[in-house]
């Protein structure tokens, strides 16, 4: 490391005549201090997984699931806290927004409890907090004969309440929105609207959520009938997971597909199934870990009626 110091310059100086000896024998210059040390740098986490292999086999979320519809779980970055919708018994509405943490990312979540302040008597569901914890995004419909829109509930500190949630109007149809994922910095968003007349996932990209006009994501969507939904991204944006009925599924409505691209001026590759996370039934994803190792999801294990649980798969080293 460069000593950033300066040595002194020392300058003699010269006078004319006789230059009488001096009683005082000049002190020694110190000598340099030894040069600093880098302090050793802190070694990276070994990683949790091999990105590249299949997940394995998925287990319920049990402490998160109620007997009810548990659904669109979505996790802080430190994997702390998780937010999901639920219709179990206590809730303010129809669907309600619920929240779980938990001391360390291998500990189980605590009793969830109502999210205060964004609650209504309608639906509200697929929450998303954002980094830094002051902003959430949320799905919402007032009453059945009403538009699906996405909102946001913003708060100034992490221990306060959300205040009530806006509609985001910069992507805001008289058509449905909904299924909103935005980035935890907030420099994009990604929803799913049927403006076009199928669903379809749709992106706009912003500054601190203030986002501009919505575009198509390129190289997900299909034309005709297959319905895409709850799309759910590294924070990359480089791998995005999403809901689909398209053809080739494993069951009957929507699986869960992957799709990649390189960088982010290029489109989507093609997707492709996520086989071993797919049941004969309707599954989807809700939040994945930015290393891509964890992925929490919606399973339906109902037979005579909808029973939809939280799951959770990771990849093994």
């Amino acid at each position: 490391m460069l000593n950033r110091l300066a040595r002194g310059v020392v300058v003699f100086v010269c006078a004319c005549g006789d230059v009488k000896p001096n009683k005082l024998a000049d002190a020694p210059l110190a000598p340099d201090s030894p040069p600093a040390i880098d302090a050793p740098m802190a070694d990276a986490p070994p990683p949790r997984c091999d990105p590249s292999k299949a997940f394995a086999t998925a287990t319920p979320v049990t402490e998160l699931n109620s007997g009810m519809d548990d659904f669109t779980p979505s996790l802080s970055a430190d994997e702390l806290t998780v937010v999901f919708a639920s219709t179990r018994v206590g809730g303010s509405g129809l669907t309600d927004i619920y929240i779980a943490t938990r001391a360390t990312r291998t500990a189980p979540f605590g009793a969830p409890a109502l999210l205060a302040g964004v609650n209504t008597t309608g639906n509200d569901s697929r929450p998303i907090i954002t980094a830094d914890g002051l902003a959430l995004y949320l799905e919402h419909l007032p009453n059945p004969n009403s538009a699906w829109d996405v909102m946001k509930a913003t708060r100034t500190s992490t221990s306060g309440q959300f205040g009530t949630p806006t509609q985001v109007v910069a992507i805001d149809t008289t058509s449905n929105e909904v299924a909103p994922f935005v980035l935890p910095d907030q420099s994009a968003i990604y929803f799913v609207s049927n403006r076009g007349g199928n669903n379809d996932i749709w992106t706009a990209s912003g500054t601190n959520g203030a986002f501009g006009a919505p575009a198509l994501a390129s190289g997900m969507n299909l034309s005709g009938t297959p319905t895409e939904d709850y799309p759910t991204l590294t924070p990359d944006q480089l791998t995005m997971y999403f809901a689909s009925d398209r053809p080739g599924g494993v069951g009957q409505g929507t699986d869960i597909w992957v799709a990649k691209r390189t960088s982010l001026v290029t489109g989507f590759g093609t997707p492709t199934n996520v086989t071993e996370l797919n049941t004969g039934g309707p599954d989807s994803p809700g939040w994945i870990s930015a290393d891509g190792c964890v992925l929490y999801f919606n399973r339906n294990i109902g037979v005579a009626a909808s029973n939809y649980q939280i799951m959770i798969a990771a990849k093994p080293l």
